[in-house]
């Protein structure tokens, strides 16, 4: 006799359990342990599948919808276009001086008002390289993107100190484009902002 069959014994004895009761309980115990819940495994093997398969179906959606804009009244989605691309200009300024600052300020002129203003830094706070490029991006939300505007630049010295150079730069932009200017000078003093005689 097994050391199961043993105990089963001693706990019928303890119980008191009718024979057929027993025997039923002995049988369905047995069955238990014998044959494991299958229900149990089957569903956990098959939820890994359907997890990976929403994940990918996840991230496909994300990555076409990240694609597409709702620029329709109706709030359809449609195609974004990259005439977006086209609707912002880029002024690079170059660094052509000899004396160290930290960032330059870029004020936008139309009409006679200010209608923009940027500066740019260096992310480590560090001076300016000479030869350095700094990009402004200025979108259509700034400020209409065509015509004559008239452009202050400003040398950031520290957090606090900034001295403008003059005069202002007249030019006329058109959207979509890229201007190229340069900051020349030894000193702050003497600088000049100056367009050079290139464009995108």
């Amino acid at each position: 006799m097994s050391k199961f069959d043993n105990e089963w014994q001693g706990l019928d004895q303890k119980i008191k359990l009718s024979k057929k009761e027993s025997a039923d309980l002995y049988d369905s115990i047995f069955r238990e342990v014998q044959e494991p819940n299958k229900e149990v495994q089957t569903t956990h093997l098959s939820i890994k599948p359907l997890l990976s398969l929403v994940t990918v179906a996840c991230l496909v959606t994300i990555l076409v919808l990240s694609n597409w804009n709702t620029t329709d009244d109706n709030g359809i989605l449609t195609p974004a276009s990259n005439d977006e691309a086209n609707e912002e200009i880029i002024i690079v300024v170059t660094n052509n001086t000899t004396f160290e600052f930290l960032g330059i300020s870029i004020n936008v002129y139309k009409d006679g008002l200010k209608v923009s203003n940027q500066t740019t830094i260096n992310a480590d706070n560090s001076t300016v390289d000479t030869g350095q490029e700094l990009h402004f991006q200025f979108l259509k939300e700034d400020f209409s993107l065509t015509g004559e505007v008239s452009l202050e630049a400003s040398v950031v010295l520290n957090n606090e100190n900034q001295i403008p150079i003059t005069p202002h730069v007249p030019i006329t932009i058109e959207k979509g484009n890229k201007y190229y200017l340069s900051i020349e000078g030894d000193s702050v003093e003497s600088s000049q902002l100056t367009i050079e005689n290139r464009a995108e």
